[in-house]
């Protein structure tokens, strides 16, 4: 049996994602719950957090190619319940949702990847 070379974890990049109103309504964070390498892309997942005990899993996902470019962004369809039993509780305004997908691009990077 070949030797195999383990790689230690480093850090190449550091970025800020974006926070939907309704997580910044109920709780001060969210969190990264899912990162996934796919071939030369990198997709990452977080739970926002939801009043209610939610049961989604991921709320934002990402994916991330080359050396960090953004490729993809969305708010999972799941979501759309919660964002209406808040929309109806008035802890959010009406349109959180699209106005979530307009700034998921809204990245920032504390380290860029080194190029």
């Amino acid at each position: 049996m070949a030797d195999s070379v383990r790689l230690q974890p480093s850090e190449v990049a550091r970025a800020l994602l974006h926070r939907t109103e309704p997580s910044r309504a109920a709780a001060p964070f969210n969190a990264v719950t899912s990162v996934n390498l796919n071939g030369h892309r990198i997709a990452v997942g977080t739970q926002e957090t939801f009043p209610g005990g939610s049961l989604n899993t991921s709320s934002l996902l990402y994916e991330f190619a080359g050396k960090g470019e953004l490729v993809s962004s969305a708010i999972v369809d799941n979501s759309r319940l919660n964002y209406s039993e808040m929309e109806a509780q008035h802890l959010i305004a009406p349109g959180a949702m699209e106005r979530g997908r307009a700034h998921l691009g809204d990245l920032i990077w504390l380290k860029r990847w080194s190029r």
